[in-house]
C-alpha cells in the first residue's frame, strides 16, 4: 500500500511512510528552522536552499543525510542495477510564489533523482501547489503536457532515473502560510550515461535500467580556447566555491580573444 511505480510518461517509484521513527521527522523540520538558508533566483526557479548537506552540521538532517548515502543508495542500486558512487544533497524550502521550471536533471554524473518531504504532520493540500509535475515529450523530444501531478506527503521518498525522458517541475507555492520542505538530491554514477535515441527505450532487465552508451574521449587543448587566468588552480577552485556557495556564476572573458573572434 505504500508502493507505487509509475511508468508513464516516465519511471518514477513513490515510497510513503519510508521512515519508521516518527520522531526524527519532527525534529528534522524543527531544524530546518534553525540551518542557514540561501535564496536562490533565476529564470529557472525560486527557492531557498541549504548548503550540502556534507556541510550541514545539524544533528537529525545529518542522521537522514548518512541513512540515505548508506541504506537507502544501497537499496536503489539494487532495484536499479546501476553501480552508485556518492551522494549529493541540500535541504529545499519552497514559500508562497516559489517554483522550479521544467527541466530534466541530466548533468555530468548524475543518476537517479530524489527527493524526502517533510509537510508535517498536518500533511501538505493540493490547493497550496507545490506538486511534483512529471511532462510527456513531443516528437523532438521537447517537453509537452504535464502527465501526472505528484503532491507532497509527509515521510514521503519519490525517486527516478536522470534520462532524457525526466522532464519535470515543481509547481508554484500558491498558500502564503505554509512550506514545501524536503531533503532532494541526486546519487551519482561513476561513468555517466550518454542516451542515443529521442525517446528512451526501457529494457526488460532492471526496474530502472536504460540503453545508453559510455562517453567517447575528446582531445582538446583548453589552452588554446580559454583564458589562461580560468585555468590556474586558485581561480578553480574559487569558481568551484561560488559555484557551491551560490549556484551561479558569471566568467568574463572566458574565451581568448582571438578565438571569440574567430568564433563571431
Amino acid at each position: 500500500d505504500d508502493l507505487e511505480v509509475i511508468v508513464d510518461p516516465f519511471k518514477v517509484c513513490v515510497v510513503n511512510n519510508l521512515l519508521d521513527d516518527k520522531e526524527i521527522l519532527l525534529k528534522v523540520r524543527e531544524e530546518f528552522d534553525e540551518i542557514e538558508w540561501n535564496k536562490r533566483s533565476l529564470d529557472l526557479y525560486e527557492f531557498f536552499q541549504s548548503k550540502d548537506l556534507k556541510d550541514v552540521n545539524s544533528y537529525y538532517i545529518s542522521c537522514v543525510y548518512e541513512f540515505l548515502k548508506s541504506e537507502v543508495k544501497n537499496w536503489i542500486q539494487s532495484l536499479t542495477e546501476l553501480e552508485l558512487t556518492n551522494i549529493s544533497a541540500t535541504c529545499s524550502l519552497y514559500g508562497f510564489t516559489d517554483y522550479l521550471l521544467v527541466h530534466d536533471d541530466r548533468q555530468e554524473d548524475r543518476a537517479i533523482a530524489f527527493v524526502l518531504y517533510f509537510t508535517g504532520p498536518a500533511g501538505w493540500d493540493c490547493d497550496k501547489g507545490g506538486a511534483l509535475q512529471l511532462y510527456s515529450k513531443d516528437n523532438t523530444g521537447e517537453p509537452l503536457n504535464i502527465v501526472r501531478n505528484i503532491y507532497p506527503h509527509h515521510n514521503q521518498f519519490v525517486f527516478f532515473p536522470v534520462t532524457n525522458n525526466s522532464y519535470h517541475q515543481v509547481e508554484e507555492i500558491i498558500h502564503k502560510n505554509d512550506s514545501r520542505m524536503s531533503i532532494n538530491g541526486w546519487f551519482h554514477i561513476k561513468n555517466p550515461l550518454i542516451f542515443d535515441d529521442p525517446v528512451c527505450k526501457f529494457p526488460k532487465s532492471g526496474l530502472f535500467s536504460n540503453n545508453f552508451r559510455t562517453p567517447q574521449k575528446c582531445n582538446l587543448n583548453l589552452e588554446e580556447w580559454i583564458d589562461t587566468e580560468y585555468l590556474q588552480a586558485a581561480t578553480a577552485a574559487s569558481i568551484q566555491q561560488q559555484i557551491e556557495d551560490e549556484s551561479e556564476i558569471s566568467l568574463c572573458h572566458f574565451f581568448k580573444i582571438d578565438v571569440w573572434r574567430n568564433v563571431l
